[in-house]
């Protein structure tokens, strides 16, 4: 899985759920959260960021 940034989800907003699917997975588990991989922690942020600046976003 490659590290993603918020400007990615923005730009492919098909992507966000799928890995907001694999947020709630790891965030329902019983494994330390420091155990969580990086990328992980990181596209989490980064979708839940995206997708808050999408649902801002003036709808024309």
């Amino acid at each position: 899985m490659p590290a993603r940034d918020w400007r990615y989800y923005v730009a492919n907003p098909g992507e966000i759920e799928p890995m907001q699917k694999i947020c709630r997975e790891w965030a329902g588990s019983s494994a330390p959260s420091d155990t969580q991989p990086a990328v992980v922690t990181t596209n989490c942020r980064a979708a839940a960021f995206a997708k808050s600046q999408i649902a801002m976003k003036p709808k024309d």
